[in-house]
């Protein structure tokens, strides 16, 4: 999963719910307690999928402000199902025992029926993603990671910041070291203007610089990248609202954003299971791709238990499929492909997390892979 898609699932991850308009305006000290209320709870979002969103986001100050968000046009908008649940619901709880709150994500993507879910450890002092895991048909990708969301309970001046760092080496051939340092605040407050009413709301505004560093056959790659996002959250609402810049933006009232995202419906009580969610057993072998991360080549190796139609393919984290591998019969054995980071026009793809799915003998099976340039 690409950073930028990771923390915009993050972030939806830690609650969006439309109640009814409110008043006039309070203070506002969001608990443990409204966190957890959120489970059994579905609604509705929409999030711009271009990459040019004109916006308003205010300043950071301790005077009342008012956000009106009710005149954005959303171009080409992705607009999903969110659900909250408890974890024993979820089919990765086993790799999250700590998680107490579950935050689903469906929808379907290039005919693919899928759902995202963000794991939350919700605690007296903090809210705490232990990490997400993706759910396609038949096979389900995790991916661990701790960050903090914000401190509890949540008030108007409250500051933290947080550092991580993740390191992965295949010797001789690649080594690199991914770290990160936010910096967050409730720097301001006011009121949220929706499509659905108006909301009484703090600030959580988060400064993230990431440096990436690899090691590729003795060449030495840095890149560094500056993302600035607000998020808006209401007492029972919580998260309305949700903008990120373009990378490396330094202007904290930037006007171009390459995210916007509202609540766009009231929620209800009733939460269904989607087909498709859980695991399902395989009968044949897909193997890690490796070198995984790789530029520019990987191999992927993988083994079918009886002759007949394979396809193995790649997919991006929203579905889109990037490339077809294989599409023909196979007979019965291990076999091994290249893949040298293209799409099916033959153009280089970004850097990034993706998906490789195979589809033989009736049964599904699918992997994830890094491609860094």
């Amino acid at each position: 999963m690409t950073n930028s898609l990771r923390k915009k699932m993050i972030l939806c991850g830690t609650a969006l719910l439309l109640a009814l308009p409110c008043t006039a305006f309070s203070q506002i000290s969001i608990s443990k307690d409204d966190f957890l209320a959120m489970k059994g709870r579905s609604f509705g979002i929409e999030l711009s999928t271009t990459d040019n969103v004109a916006v308003n986001v205010g300043t950071a100050n301790n005077q009342l402000q008012m956000w009106d968000f009710t005149a954005i046009t959303i171009d080409s908008p992705f607009v999903s199902s969110f659900d909250w649940l408890d974890p024993a619901q979820t089919p990765a709880a086993s790799e999250f025992t700590d998680a107490n709150l579950v935050l689903r994500i469906r929808n379907t993507v290039e005919g693919i029926e899928g759902s995202f879910y963000s794991y939350l450890n919700v605690q007296d002092n903090a809210v705490v993603a232990l990490g997400s895991a993706i759910s396609i048909p038949d096979t389900t990708l995790i991916e661990k990671e701790t960050e903090r969301f914000t401190l509890l309970p949540v008030q108007f001046g409250m500051t933290w910041s947080d550092t991580s760092v993740v390191s992965t080496s295949f010797p001789p051939f690649f080594s690199t070291t991914d770290s990160t340092i936010s910096y967050s605040a409730i720097d301001a407050w006011g009121q949220v203007k929706l499509p659905g009413g108006t909301f009484d709301c703090l600030r959580i505004s988060t400064v993230d610089t990431s440096w990436s560093i690899s090691n590729f056959n003795g060449v030495v790659t840095i890149d560094t990248t500056t993302l600035i996002s607000y998020n808006w959250i209401s007492k029972v609402d919580l998260l309305v609202a949700q903008i990120e810049s373009q990378e490396n933006e330094t202007n904290l009232n930037f006007t171009d954003a390459s995210t916007f995202m509202r609540a766009t419906q009231a929620p209800t009580t009733s939460v269904e299971d989607q087909p498709g969610d859980a695991i399902l057993p395989t009968t044949f072998d897909l193997a890690q791709n490796f070198p995984n991360p790789f530029n520019p080549e990987t191999q992927i190796r993988y083994s079918v238990g009886t002759a007949g139609p394979v396809e193995l393919a790649i997919f991006d984290l929203q579905g889109r499929l990037i490339n077809t591998l294989v599409d023909q019969d196979m007979s019965a054995g291990s076999h091994s492909i290249a893949w040298d980071g293209t799409d099916a026009m033959g153009a280089k793809v970004a850097s990034g997390r993706y998906i490789y799915r195979l589809k033989a003998n009736g049964v599904v099976k699918s992997k994830m892979m890094v491609m860094v340039k």
